[in-house]
């Protein structure tokens, strides 16, 4: 217990970076338009934001946030013991959002690519493991109504809207309904701060991270139980 909680700094610091690296060229290969190959970037930008905070290097805000992010899932995943029983489904579902976070702050997307076969991917990993097909359903058609009638009213786009159908299939229901609350509840509490400290400006935050976030923090605990 004692060398899987002192390396899971280091497997969460290097899942993070690699995530970072990983965004651009996914975004590259989605993308119709040209974009310049992330291997222009300067020797340093291929350093963990850690590092360069560590050296005084320049270093990107939201990398930072990710890699703090990564060392703090894989601490929790440590101290719940749970890094044998579950933590590849786990691991796997937290790269995936932890990615899908990163490329939409960074380029305001949520790619299709991603999306469409996780949808089929989850269900059918789920359905062979012994799920029932309603909570399922039931969770996916939840948060896809929930975000399609909210976007028409909102700034929502419709990869938010694929996304939360995803995280609907993913938990299920009624699991999906906490990831959605932890979801909305840091979304709400940030876009406070937000409009506090920058009250005259007209700031715009993409909602995605939030949904990935809540999914994060529901993967690690969800009080409800199962139907």
């Amino acid at each position: 217990m004692t060398v899987v909680l002192l390396l899971s700094p280091v497997l969460g610091l290097g899942v993070a970076w690699g995530c970072w690296l990983a965004a651009d060229y996914l975004v590259r290969f989605a993308s119709t338009e040209p974009l310049p190959h992330p291997s222009t970037q300067a020797p340093r930008q291929w350093l963990p934001a850690l590092v360069r905070l560590v050296t005084r290097a320049p270093f990107s805000v939201v990398q930072l946030a990710a890699e703090i992010v990564g060392i703090a899932f894989f601490v929790l995943l440590g101290l719940i013991g749970d890094i044998e029983l579950g933590s590849l489904w786990m691991t796997i579902g937290f790269i995936f959002f932890l990615l899908t976070a990163i490329i939409d702050f960074k380029y305001r997307l949520v790619l299709n690519i991603m999306v469409y076969p996780a949808v089929v991917l989850v269900t059918a990993t789920r359905l062979l493991a012994g799920a029932e097909i309603m909570p399922l359903l039931l969770g996916g058609g939840l948060a896809f109504g929930v975000f399609y009638l909210t976007a028409r009213l909102s700034e929502l786009g419709s990869g938010d809207i694929k996304l939360a159908l995803l995280l609907g299939v993913f938990f299920g229901f009624p699991q999906i309904l906490w990831a959605l609350l932890m979801a909305t509840g840091v979304g709400a509490l940030i876009a406070v701060s937000l409009w506090i400290w920058h009250r005259n400006a007209k700031l715009t935050m993409p909602y995605a991270p939030f949904l990935c976030f809540g999914a994060m923090l529901a993967m690690l605990y969800n009080p409800i139980p199962t139907l």
